[in-house]
C-alpha cells in the first residue's frame, strides 16, 4: 500500500469532509446509513478505519509536533479522498485540495506503475536492449507520468 504524507491542516479538510458509513441490518430498506448529516462540510462517507487512519494521524502531529505524518492507504481509501477534495479547497489559509489530489494521484500512479512492472513480470534494473518494445513502451509511459 502506498504512504502518503498529510499535514495538520489536509488531515483537518478531510475529517471535516467525511462523515462515518454505518452497516445496519441487511433486512432494513437501507444497506448503509450516514453517521451525521452531510451538510454543512461532510460531502462524501467512510469507513471507521480511513477515519481511524486520518485521526490517529492528526493526533500524533497534535501530540509529537511535525510537519506532516506518512499514513498508509489503500486504492479504495485514495479514491475516497480525492472525492472529498475540492482542489480549490483552502483551509487555514493553506492550500489543501490540490496539494491532497497531487499527493493522491502521485501514489496511484505509483501503486499502478508497480502493478504493471509486477504483470511485466521484470524489475526497473532488468531493462535490456533484449526487453521487448511493448514493455519498454509501457515503462517510459509511466517514467513520463511519474516525472509530470
Amino acid at each position: 500500500m502506498p504512504l502518503i504524507s498529510l499535514s495538520k491542516e489536509e488531515l483537518l479538510y478531510l475529517d471535516d469532509g467525511l462523515t462515518l458509513m454505518v452497516e445496519v441490518d441487511p433486512d432494513e430498506p437501507q444497506k448503509h446509513r450516514i453517521g451525521r448529516s452531510l451538510a454543512p462540510m461532510a460531502v462524501s462517507v467512510a469507513t471507521g478505519d480511513l477515519l481511524l487512519k486520518l485521526g490517529g494521524a492528526l493526533v500524533y502531529l497534535a501530540d509529537e509536533g511535525g510537519d506532516e505524518k506518512e499514513i498508509e492507504l489503500d486504492e479504495e481509501e485514495l479514491w475516497c479522498i480525492r472525492e472529498v477534495s475540492q482542489s480549490n479547497a483552502v483551509y487555514f489559509e493553506k492550500q489543501v485540495g490540490l496539494n491532497i489530489k497531487i499527493k493522491i494521484y502521485r501514489a496511484l500512479l505509483q501503486m499502478y506503475t508497480e502493478e504493471v512492472l509486477a504483470d511485466a513480470d521484470i524489475i526497473t534494473g532488468d531493462v535490456t536492449e533484449d526487453t521487448p518494445d511493448e514493455v519498454r513502451t509501457r515503462l517510459d509511459v509511466f517514467r513520463a507520468l511519474e516525472d509530470d
